[in-house]
């Protein structure tokens, strides 16, 4: 069975792949370029990334659940 990505599938992805790339490779990057090492709070990196981690479970629990209920009815 070939699995085709819908287009709420690849929103999601890219939203909590993009929160989780900012939060990490993104600030950092920024902070090397400004030279400061506290212009931004650890919490906010890490809460970007924990949010982006977030979106990309809650949507897999989903699409599990989804595919259990569907694959049931056949």
């Amino acid at each position: 069975m070939t699995r085709h990505t819908r287009p709420l599938d690849r929103l999601v992805m890219w939203l909590g792949g993009a929160l989780v790339l900012l939060g990490t490779a993104g600030l950092g990057l920024v902070g090397t370029f400004v030279g400061e090492r506290a212009w931004l709070s650890v919490d906010v990196r890490g809460t970007l990334v924990a949010l982006g981690l977030v979106v990309l479970a809650c949507y897999a629990v989903y699409r599990f659940v989804a595919d259990e209920r569907t694959s049931t009815r056949r």
